[in-house]
């Protein structure tokens, strides 16, 4: 059974997904493009145990999820609270997944390879995880404290900011797993 989840992502890719399974047995680890030659790896730590889909009554093992609403705002966060109230908390692992929703309109939707998942950030207790995702700067120009121009005095440089006219919805879901086998 699913105890822990990881994954190494070659440099430069970032995580699009990070997504243990409904039934305790498995991750899957999604990335918005791979580099020629290189994929991203996927750890599933595993421990004996009973998974969801077992025959025997009493599951010990759970999946949480909860996504947010779509939008175009970033950066986009989610926080997922466990729902077994009666028992010590013991969430097991943490994930998370990125989804754009296509346009009805656009019958040849491009992959989105902008929107990432930044941080998956389980709290003290081991109650709950919030999930942030964030849509890469795209080509544009504002100001920013740094850089060459500081150095020539004015204390502005270039840099990359949101495009406004991009209005593609996404929403980020976080997952928690809880399982009672310690």
């Amino acid at each position: 059974m699913l105890s822990g989840t990881g994954f190494d992502l070659p440099a430069g890719v970032p995580l699009a997904g990070l997504v243990p399974d409904a039934d305790g047995a498995s991750v899957t680890v999604r990335t918005a493009f791979h580099q020629l030659g290189t994929g991203p790896v996927a750890y599933a730590i595993c421990v004996q145990g009973i998974r969801a889909s077992s025959a025997i009554d009493g599951a010990r093992y759970k999946r949480f999820a909860t996504t947010s609403p779509g939008g175009t705002s970033s950066p986009r966060m989610v926080t997922v609270q466990r729902e077994w109230e009666d028992e010590f908390p013991s969430m097991s692992g943490v994930g998370g997944e990125i989804t754009a929703l296509p346009d009805p309109a656009d019958l040849f939707p491009a992959p989105v390879s902008d929107i990432f998942i930044d941080a998956m950030m389980p709290n003290d207790d081991g109650s709950q995880v919030t999930v942030a995702a964030v849509r890469r700067a795209a080509v544009g120009a504002g100001p920013s404290v740094g850089g060459d121009a500081a150095a020539a005095g004015n204390g502005l440089r270039s840099v990359d900011r949101h495009s406004v006219d991009d209005d593609t919805l996404w929403t980020v879901t976080g997952y928690s797993t809880d399982h009672d086998i310690y």
